[in-house]
């Protein structure tokens, strides 16, 4: 009987130290012992078989080296730095406080007062009334020889009043006054008379004004640059401010009157809200009876413009259509030829 030698041969291969150490285990597989009995021959012996038992080798297979995947580098990117910019203080400015200032209401100032002027009789009671706003536009000469012209407002209430009214057919009215720098009085005499007897029964005679006369100076102090001082009276006849008798003559418009001397010298004299009324008596009122108007504060003056306007248009509006008719019956004609 022969033992075989078993040559066990181990490879241990020491992990690198980097990975965890692997346990090897080897196992060792013995087989049976084989036993074989050589018959017994007499002539031949049997070759001595030795049998080697295989030699086992025990491969120890690595454990596969832990694949170390390193971690991505982890690229730190710095966080860009945070500027902080201070918000701009905000300055709170005080809305200045509006105050309303309310508008002063505007009273217009009253017109002043027409002027008056009036004459009493022997009684005390009120013959005639004149009131009005008046004015007078006097030419001149000066020292070249250059005619000019002064104003001169009568609403002073400077202005005397004197009359007569004692007799039936006539009556006056004198009113003086002395212009500023002048050195005497100016004068504006207004004679009244009954111009139209009743044409009828019942009807009231009118009266009027027949006559204004103007006496004035002229005098360096009053008229700039005056040629010489003189004396001048003008005056207007007519039939002014008519009304009749009881009543009362009214124009609110402007009118105009012209006082003429001998030398040709024009006095403009205006007058405007003017009342006048002559031959009657009244103790406290200075105007009786009914307002006769001028032909300018009659409606029916207003209408005539307004009249001869509108019967213009029509006019021309009609020969504008006469115009279109006969160029549409031209052109027909054309046509047809």
């Amino acid at each position: 009987m022969r033992f075989g030698l078993i040559i066990l041969k181990t490879n241990t291969t020491i992990a690198p130290t980097t990975t965890p150490e692997v346990t090897t285990t080897t196992t060792t597989t013995r087989p049976p012992p084989t036993t074989t009995k050589a018959p017994e021959t007499t002539t031949v012996k049997p070759p001595v078989t030795t049998t080697f038992e295989p030699t086992t080798t025990t491969t120890t297979t690595e454990a596969p080296a832990p694949t170390t995947t390193e971690a991505p580098k982890t690229t730190t990117t710095e966080a860009p730095k945070t500027t902080t910019t201070e918000a701009p203080k905000t300055t709170t400015t005080e809305t200045p406080k509006t105050t309303t200032t309310a508008m002063p209401i505007t009273t217009p100032s009253p017109e002043p007062e027409v002027p008056t002027y009036v004459v009493k009789d022997d009684k005390g009671e009120v013959c005639i009334a004149v009131q009005t706003y008046s004015s007078l536009k006097i030419p001149y000469v000066d020292k070249n020889n250059v005619t000019q012209n002064q104003d001169f407002d009568l609403k002073t209430n400077h202005i005397s009043a004197t009359g007569d009214c004692s007799g039936n057919e006539t009556s006056s009215m004198v009113l003086k006054w002395r212009p500023e720098n002048a050195t005497t009085d100016w004068e504006l005499k207004i004679d009244f008379a009954k111009m139209e007897q009743a044409m009828a029964a019942g009807e009231k005679p009118t009266y009027g004004a027949s006559h204004i006369t103007l006496s004035y100076f002229v005098e360096s102090s009053v008229f700039p640059d005056a040629k010489e001082d003189s004396h001048v009276q003008v005056a207007a006849e007519g039939a002014f401010f008519k009304a009749k008798i009881g009543n009362y003559y009214s124009c609110k418009m402007e009118e105009t009157l012209k006082l003429n001397s001998k030398n040709d010298t024009i006095v403009l004299m205006h007058t405007k809200d003017i009342k006048v009324e002559a031959f009657y008596a009244s103790k406290g009122e200075t105007f009786l009876g009914s307002a006769e108007s001028c032909p300018g504060d009659s409606p029916t003056s207003s209408l005539v413009p307004i009249l001869v306007g509108v019967g213009l248009a029509v006019m021309i509006l009609v020969a504008l259509v006469v115009f279109l008719i006969g160029s549409r019956r031209r052109a027909a004609v054309y046509e047809s030829i």
